[in-house]
């Protein structure tokens, strides 16, 4: 069964790259740039490798540009008030922001958020 946002193929994608998954993020977001969508001074709107295609036309992923670990904490004054500017920014573009909590992230030392137009 696929209890996911995902797609089987998309999910088998995913799940095969978790396999040798560190955690850390490095791979997932270090060729941000290439799935660039949209560029701001502390946060940048990528292309998902493994979108939730089974639910949104379109998954993209909002990371920090600097690795933070997914702690609200560890963000600075900065980067959560350009954050709060963003999501009213991109409020007409997408049809949800979804803020997992840290116990499903699937990427613990990366902060991120995704991005979505639901199908």
């Amino acid at each position: 069964m696929n209890n996911t946002w995902r797609t089987v193929k998309t999910n088998a994608k995913y799940k095969e790259y978790c396999k040798n998954y560190d955690g850390s993020g490095e791979d997932h977001f270090s060729d941000w740039n290439k799935r660039l969508v949209r560029e701001y001074k502390y946060w940048a709107i990528i292309e998902n490798l493994f979108p939730y295609d089974k639910v949104a036309n379109v998954s993209h992923i909002l990371i920090t540009k600097r690795l933070v670990p997914f702690d609200w904490n560890m963000l600075n004054e900065e980067e959560i008030k350009e954050l709060n500017l963003i999501k009213k920014d991109i409020s007409n573009e997408y049809d949800c922001i979804v803020e997992n909590l840290p116990l499903h992230k699937s990427i613990q030392l990366h902060f991120h958020v995704h991005v979505l137009k639901i199908k």
